[in-house]
C-alpha cells in the first residue's frame, strides 16, 4: 500500500510541475535528485551495499547534473 501512496504523490507533483516548470525541467530534476541519493546510498553503504567511498569524479559528475537542470530551466 505505502508503494502505491508514493507513485501517487511523485505523479501528482510531477502533473503540477511540469506545466510551471516544462518536461526537460522535471525530469532532469528527478535523474539530479536521484543521483544525490544514490551518492548517500553508496558514501554510507545503506541497505547492506558495498560502501563506495565519495570521489572528487563521483561528486563533480552529480553537480554538474544539477548545473545542467538550472541551465535547462534558465532557457
Amino acid at each position: 500500500m505505502q508503494f502505491r501512496c508514493r507513485t501517487a504523490y511523485y505523479l501528482v507533483a510531477s502533473l503540477i510541475a511540469i506545466p510551471k516548470l516544462g518536461v526537460a525541467t522535471v525530469f532532469s530534476l528527478v535523474i539530479a535528485g536521484q543521483m544525490v541519493a544514490a551518492l548517500v546510498l553508496d558514501s554510507t553503504g545503506a541497505f547492506g551495499v558495498t560502501q563506495i567511498s565519495l570521489s572528487v569524479s563521483r561528486v563533480l559528475g552529480t553537480a554538474l547534473l544539477l548545473i545542467g537542470a538550472i541551465l535547462i530551466q534558465k532557457q
